[in-house]
């Protein structure tokens, strides 16, 4: 996910227009860093950085057969029970 669609889905959370921030990157850094400096969530906070975290290791779009493979890996993952339930992401939340 690059930079500008994290963003996107940040100004979707919190109402804003994304066309206010079609300025220049350093504008628009320098903007999120400020709404950033507001939010009180923590698992807001704990959200962003995860969508952060994972547009920089995955920048850029992948390749198809890339896309199958990960599709491949998870299927095994699931397969071997390496998965949590619903109920359990639940409770884990609520440790937050």
């Amino acid at each position: 996910m690059a930079f500008n669609s994290i963003l996107y889905l940040i100004c979707k959370i919190h109402k804003f227009e994304y066309s206010h921030f079609s300025m220049n990157i350093k504008l628009e850094k320098a903007m999120l860093i400020k709404e950033l400096n507001q939010v009180e969530d923590a698992s807001l906070l704990r959200a962003i950085k995860a969508m952060l975290h994972y547009g920089l290791v995955t920048e850029g779009r992948i390749s198809l057969e890339q896309y199958n493979r990960e599709l491949d890996e998870a299927e095994k993952r699931i397969e071997a029970g390496e998965f949590y339930t619903q109920e359990q992401v639940e409770q884990m939340a609520k440790k937050w």
